[in-house]
């Protein structure tokens, strides 16, 4: 099995929370990772650089992560974007030149089959997660907004402002179980990584059925029970 070594490079945060509250002079900033193979330095031949739309902060911080992982941002050589919004495409600080990534294709011969996409809509009719092995043995996913964050994920809430219709909303839940059942982390478009533990998935359960729709897509709660018995 190939792993994986990664770090997270600009921070993501948020400023709506699941109740309609707004934080004040909170930055809105998608989570960024690097990643590359177990027992190898980091270079353009076998890098990964995921939805780098870098704020300015964002950027001083990536900046840090990447000195001490000894490259630069014009030595990452791929880039996975898990959607097409715009707080998740390339985008650099103004007057900041914009490395010419490679965009990363999993078919490639460079890459083992150990690391693949995978579709979740619901967020975004075309949105993808990338699924790896850590060094560690655990089964990652950048979800990108599939998940949010853990405090919106234990929610059972969508990004409201975006105005879902019921079809999107229901399609995001079976998005969210699909990843807890198949994921030992998560790493959400917006927040720190998840643990994916019996705590949480109890949490999950407890809470579905108040989730906008849940009557609709019972087999939610059922793919998360599954997901349970694996782990107890």
């Amino acid at each position: 099995m190939s792993r994986f070594n990664y770090a997270i490079l600009q921070p993501g945060s948020i400023k709506a929370k699941p109740n309609g509250r707004l934080i004040p002079f909170a930055e809105h900033r998608s989570t960024s990772v690097v990643l590359w193979p177990e027992g190898h330095s980091p270079s353009i031949e076998n890098t990964i650089l995921t939805d780098p739309c870098l704020t300015a902060e964002g950027y001083q911080h990536s900046m840090e992560v990447l000195s001490e992982l000894g490259v630069t941002f014009a030595e990452i050589g791929y880039v996975f974007i898990t959607h097409q919004h715009n707080d998740h495409i390339i985008r650099f600080p103004k007057g900041i030149l914009k490395p010419a990534f490679r965009r990363f294709n999993p078919s490639d011969d460079i890459w083992s089959s150990e690391i693949r996409t995978s579709f979740y809509p619901g967020h975004s009719a075309d949105l993808k997660s990338l699924i790896f092995h850590s060094s560690s043995g655990d089964t990652m996913c950048i979800a990108g907004d599939a998940i949010l964050n853990e405090e919106w994920l234990r929610a059972w809430q969508y990004f409201w402002p975006n105005r879902y219709s019921q079809a999107e909303i229901i399609q995001t839940w079976k998005s969210v179980a699909a990843i807890v059942a198949s994921s030992d982390v998560i790493i959400p478009g917006h927040g720190a990584p998840i643990s994916v533990s019996v705590a949480l998935i109890k949490e999950l359960l407890s809470g579905f059925p108040a989730a906008q729709h849940s009557d609709r897509c019972e087999e939610v709660a059922q793919v998360l029970k599954n997901r349970l018995a694996e782990l107890v």
